[in-house]
């Protein structure tokens, strides 16, 4: 913003700033100076001010209307659409609707419509007028003048004074007479103002169409555009947003139009005056997109056609880039006190060198920040950073922040990909440590008495072969191998329980950072796992808002900053939880919950909805268990039913970091089927599927009616029969309950 200028607030709460064009004296007043010297000059007709959007065209030409607003008429196509077939403009002969013809069409609208009536009688089109008192009283008083004179002809004056006392004058008559013709008129005028027309009889058309053989909008109503200009005291048209259009023979067309009108008498032949045309362009308007087969020399020649349309082109040197447009966001913040850091200032000006933009998104910062960012939001960690950044998304892809509001957008879909593959790699990594654990438990050993000589003797040669293999090791013994061989399985356990720790806390930016954790998505016809960082770039595209989630400032919490919430805001991560899986039904066993996150869940929901699949989540069991017995009981209700939600559920807890000891006590009360689901169902490492078990054993309630089978049976018989007391439950088991054949 212009240094030295008064900021307009139009809110006094939120300082808000207006988006129009701001006129600095400093950066505009040499070329509006430059403007009006060359209006000077007789001679030049056609001037162009050209450069890129956003770089001042319209501050420096609305100064020139202002400095001549009776001479400056100022035309703008910023709103026009274009049809694209003959369908949808009726009966509209096929030349209307070309792109040249409609721009005409727009321009003629606007010049035809600009004037007032009263100042056009002869044109054939008139707006609406609003009531004009003082001309309706001269036309009043005339009226009664008439009016008067007609009874003075007529001989009713005469009628009327021997009615009237012998005191009164003839002139007092004729004066009462006048006044009351003037007021009944001035009376019907207002009444009927807009209601009825008197007008010129023409038999020409009442609205702007193209007839079948006119080429051209300008051709069809020159005589009057022609009209026009030589009633009002216009001679300067500021053409903007012309250029939007990407169509360079409307200014074949204007030039050709300026020519006619400086070449008819009744234009400047009267009033002794030129008509100039003042147009607002970018340079590229001139370079045609497509060349064929043209030569260098012929493409240069093409670029050049732009000054054989213009008298003057003046070139606006731009004061916003890239470059500095961080210096102009940092003083538009700056303002309003903001909180927020250089770096996604950073990131948003290399995108955004465009002051208009720049004003809008720090005014939606102002009024977000003041509606989202509360006391509440600030203790759960919203900051204005990533508030920031939400505006920035919201200003460049308008469609897709809208689309939030349904959980529709490119950020939703980044959010559920994310979830997936959180989802997905901890379950391999899981896998993989039950993996690693049975090889260390079935790890061979020469010297085990339970190894006979045969199988010994191959285990020494196979030791002796694979070092024969591998001469670049050196010669050690089977016991220092498998020493080696434990340090390298428990780094590598040690490695995964890192990736795991990692993985349950991850966010956007941490899973674009590890590009070894990859997604087989459901809608991909393909082996191949992608990663995070592919999906973002898929979704995003190389942009904005790419970089800002590849920085962290977009993340998990981004529908936070997208409007207000009416809740417990005490959690970021709980509200989120809510918000992306609890609110849509969209269980997510592995988000990762602190007992807080846990606690500020349970209020916001209620206990009793704990029953529900949304809530099978693995740090809500454990805190439940642990903290809340009477919530805990509603879990463990509902998952004792042991159907596919509650097993698939059940078979990640069992093989997390969680309390399955004390869930598999509390389920072996209320479940009849614990022990068939133990047994078959749970795909884990044996010693901890025989640690469960024999919890299950010692948690029995005689009165349950457990149902097992044959398998279950023999894996009762084979494994649990340890102790006394066991022994006496697993027959009471097998005498007592149901087996299925």
């Amino acid at each position: 913003m212009c240094s030295g200028s008064k900021e307009s607030s139009i809110n006094k709460q939120w300082a808000l700033t207006p988006l129009t064009p701001e006129y600095c004296e400093k950066q505009h007043g040499k070329y509006v100076k430059a403007i009006e010297v060359a209006l000077d000059n007789t001679n030049i007709r056609n001037i162009a001010l050209s450069g890129n959007y956003g770089v001042g065209k319209s501050s420096i030409l609305q100064q020139v209307a202002k400095n001549q607003p009776k001479r400056v008429m100022e035309l703008s196509l910023s709103t026009l659409g274009f049809t694209e077939d003959s369908k949808t403009v009726g009966s509209a002969p096929k030349q209307a609707i070309t792109l040249t013809n409609q721009i005409q069409r727009e321009i003629v609208k606007q010049l035809l419509y600009r004037e007032q009536p009263h100042k056009a009688p002869y044109s054939r089109f008139h707006g609406i007028e609003g009531f004009n008192k003082w001309w309706a009283c001269k036309l009043a008083v005339i009226i009664g003048f008439l009016i008067t004179i007609v009874f003075f002809l007529s001989g009713w004056l005469d009628k009327i004074d021997n009615l009237l006392p012998q005191s009164k004058s003839m002139w007092w008559v004729l004066l009462l007479i006048c006044c009351v013709a003037t007021a009944i008129t001035y009376c019907m005028l207002y009444l009927f103002h807009g209601r009825i027309h008197l007008k010129q009889l023409s038999t020409g058309p009442a609205t702007i169409t193209l007839d079948d053989k006119s080429v051209s909008y300008f051709d069809q109503y020159l005589d009057e555009i022609v009209y026009f200009f030589e009633v009002s005291k216009y001679d300067i048209v500021i053409f903007e947003d012309i250029d939007r259009f990407d169509d360079f023979l409307i200014f074949e067309n204007l030039r050709a139009l300026n020519t006619l009108l400086n070449s008819s008498l009744r234009v400047v032949g009267k009033n002794k005056k030129s008509i100039r045309f003042i147009y607002a362009i970018k340079d590229s308007i001139f370079d045609s997109k497509e060349h064929g087969q043209n030569d260098a020399a012929s493409i240069e020649v093409e670029r050049a056609n732009r000054t054989k349309f213009f008298d003057l082109i003046i070139p606006v040197v731009p004061f916003i880039t890239h470059m500095n447009a961080k210096y102009l966001m940092v003083n538009a913040l700056k303002g309003v006190e903001s909180k927020v850091d250089n770096q996604p200032i950073d990131l948003a000006t290399r995108y955004i060198p465009d002051m208009r933009l720049i004003k809008n998104i720090c005014n939606e910062f102002i009024i977000f920040r003041a509606l989202i960012l509360d006391d509440s939001a600030q203790k759960i960690g919203l900051t204005e950073n990533e508030l920031f950044a939400m505006m920035l998304y919201k200003s460049t892809h308008m469609l897709d922040f809208e689309a939030i509001r349904l959980g529709k957008s490119n950020l939703d879909d980044l959010y559920k990909s994310s979830r997936e593959l959180v989802d997905q790699n901890i379950k391999a990594i899981i896998r993989e440590c039950a993996g690693i654990k049975s090889q260390m438990q079935n790890i061979p050993k020469p010297d085990d008495p339970s190894y006979s000589d045969e199988e010994q003797e191959w285990l020494g040669w196979w030791f002796e072969e694979w070092q024969e293999d591998e001469p670049e090791f050196k010669r050690i013994t089977f016991e220092e191998w498998l020493e080696q061989e434990g340090k390298r399985q428990n780094a590598e356990l040690k490695k995964l329980k890192e990736d795991l720790k990692y993985l349950e806390s991850a966010d956007f930016v941490q899973l674009i950072e590890r590009t070894d954790f990859k997604i087989k998505l459901k809608d991909h016809n393909t082996d191949v796992g992608q990663t995070f960082k592919d999906i973002c770039t898929e979704k995003l595209k190389e942009g904005l808002a790419y970089e800002l989630v590849r920085a962290g400032y977009i993340n998990r919490n981004f529908t936070l900053y997208t409007s207000i919430f009416h809740g417990n805001r005490e959690s970021a991560v709980a509200t989120n939880f809510i918000i992306h899986h609890v609110e849509p039904r969209v269980p997510d066993m592995n988000f990762k919950l602190e007992d807080s996150d846990v606690k500020v869940v349970i209020e916001e929901c209620g206990e009793d909805a704990l029953g529900k699949p949304v809530f099978y989540n693995i740090d809500i069991v454990n805190y439940v268990l642990q903290h809340k017995p009477n919530a805990a009981k509603i879990i463990l209700d509902s998952l004792a039913s042991l159907e596919i939600e509650q097993i698939q559920f059940l078979n990640s807890y069992f093989k997390s970091d969680s309390q399955y000891i004390e869930l598999v006590k509390r389920l072996t009360k209320i479940s009849s089927g614990i022990f068939l689901y133990l047994v078959q169902e749970v795909d884990m490492d044996d010693t901890v599927r025989l640690e469960l078990v024999k919890t299950a054993l010692d948690n029995y309630d005689e009165e349950m009616d457990y149902v097992l089978d044959r398998e279950v049976a023999k894996y009762l018989n084979k494994n649990c029969k340890t102790d006394d007391n066991r022994i006496s439950i697993i027959d009471n088991l097998l005498a007592n309950v149901y087996i299925n054949a």
